[in-house]
């Protein structure tokens, strides 16, 4: 079955119509992609089995830090140094060189029937001659995640910035304002072609009976039972487990949180019971040793590129293994992925790991302490 037909049923937890201002172009079981004859951009519809968006109020600050990160990587993903008509000085840098300075436009919780959705705007590119804006929204259900996103592209940028800077009281000191009070959408209506402006006009096109949530997403849980690991452990915010896996003897569970988007700033946390078993003599050389050539494989296996692999720490005495590993993904406008794993033995001498993996993104520090939580949270079912 195509993807609107199960929008329309309701199969995947939602009932979704897509707008009478788009028109259908292609279609897959799980993306469809339209086109916008009204406002001139490029949409999309997606579903994503098992990715899940925890919209809990309590999370919302976890929530904001993620999607203004994963956006700000996106973001100078897509710099290019020339443009066309335009070449930039080589020593020219994207706006988020300034680190007060952010690609989100709109963060914004909107309450749909049946439960909560999440709108994002954010820029992709933003240089002389290359203005991307995109919008998405995104809503949970059970059975993974429906987004809805948008695209407008612009070749004039700085018009909107220049016209306010210009309509300052001559008794103003003129200065530049913050980016958010360019985007402000009280100046939509005196920039109606601007960008920002049409990606913000169509971001309640769910409303008005044209999407209904009928199985909400689950909701965060502090502490997660691994059944298939027989195992518990307490996670970060927002983590929802996704499914189970098995390889070579080896079991993993899946936890993830999406961000922003379905495709980009998805992170996942990972427990994996391994066939490997130490025990006897020199365990900590042995255990070294194994975690090390096996952290690498995986991310090998992974598909990744230039893959590097940097023990932090090795505790002799549990022992204890933390491995940062990271690795460039073959498709473009990927960021280059980060997982770090913590390794451990339990008292029947199996290897156990925990990994947290992301992009670079999420600083190491950050990473290395959630698994370490995690791991003295670990209990035995």
């Amino acid at each position: 079955m195509a993807l609107l037909d199960d929008l329309r049923s309701g199969k995947l937890g939602l009932t979704v119509e897509s707008p009478e201002f788009l028109s259908l172009t292609k279609e897959t079981p799980t993306n469809a992609t339209f086109s916008d004859p009204k406002h001139g951009l490029a949409w999309w519809f997606f579903f994503f089995p098992n990715v899940h968006l925890d919209l809990a109020i309590e999370h919302a600050q976890s929530l904001q830090r993620d999607v203004h990160r994963h956006t700000r990587l996106l973001f100078e993903l897509m710099f290019t140094p020339s443009t066309t008509g335009l070449k930039l000085p080589s020593e020219a840098r994207p706006c988020t060189a300034d680190p007060k300075w952010t690609p989100v436009i709109e963060i914004e919780r909107v309450d749909a029937d049946g439960g909560p959705t999440l709108h994002v705007l954010h820029r992709m590119q933003y240089q002389p001659t290359k203005e991307i804006v995109m919008g998405h929204t995104l809503v949970p259900v059970q059975g993974g995640l429906f987004e809805a996103r948008w695209l407008c592209r612009a070749q004039m940028t700085g018009f909107r910035e220049s016209v306010l800077m210009l309509q300052l009281s001559p008794n103003e000191e003129p200065q530049f304002r913050s980016q958010a009070e360019y985007d402000d959408g009280a100046h939509d209506a005196q920039f109606p072609q601007h960008a920002v402006s049409i990606a913000r006009s169509v971001k309640r096109w769910h409303l008005d009976q044209k999407l209904r949530i009928t199985k909400p997403g689950a909701p965060h849980a502090r502490e997660v039972a691994l059944a298939p690991l027989g195992c518990a452990i307490s996670v970060p915010e927002r983590f929802i487990r996704e499914g189970v896996a098995s390889a070579a003897g080896d079991t993993s569970c899946v936890l993830n949180r999406a961000s922003f988007a379905g495709t980009d700033g998805v992170d996942r946390l990972i427990v994996t019971r391994t066939s490997e078993r130490i025990r006897g003599i020199a365990v900590a050389r042995r255990f070294s040793k194994h975690v090390a050539s096996r952290a690498r494989w995986i991310y090998e296996q992974s598909g990744l590129g230039n893959v590097t692999c940097e023990t932090l720490s090795l505790d002799a005495d549990r022992p204890e293994a933390v491995i940062v590993t990271e690795g460039d993904p073959d498709q473009v406008g990927c960021g280059r992925a980060r997982a770090v794993w913590r390794w451990f033995i339990d008292d029947a001498g199996y290897v156990w790991s925990i990994s947290m993996a992301t992009t670079i993104a999420v600083p190491i520090d950050e990473l290395s302490q959630n698994t370490a939580t995690i791991v003295q949270s670990w209990r035995r079912l």
